[in-house]
């Protein structure tokens, strides 16, 4: 699996957006809803929802998710996190969820 889509989200910022480390995290939080909206909405009009039909791909859906995944990065950045950390964190919460789940069976 082809990795780090990290870095170049952080270079990205930094060219374009110097100051990004100093933005709020109610502003990035609101900006992930968006985007997660944003999703929601090309879901729901791939399911034949809303007011007109629109065809909506796969790689549409991922766009979106795409988007989501920058505002993480730059949230989680801002909170400390490295894409190292991040995946550490990821395997301690997945082991968590599994170990939960085997106490169910």
């Amino acid at each position: 699996m082809k990795r780090n889509s990290w870095t170049p989200i952080v270079e990205l910022n930094d060219e374009h957006f110097p100051d990004w480390r100093e933005s709020d995290l109610f502003a990035l939080s609101n900006a992930m809803l968006g985007e997660l909206g944003e999703f929601a909405n090309a879901l729901k009009h791939s399911r034949g929802g809303g007011t007109k039909a629109v065809a909506v791909t796969q790689a549409d859906l991922v766009e979106e998710l795409v988007d989501l995944w920058h505002y993480m990065v730059i949230t989680l950045e801002i909170l400390g996190q490295d894409e190292d950390s991040w995946a550490d964190a990821v395997a301690r919460k997945v082991k968590m969820n599994h170990d939960r789940m085997e106490g169910r069976r």
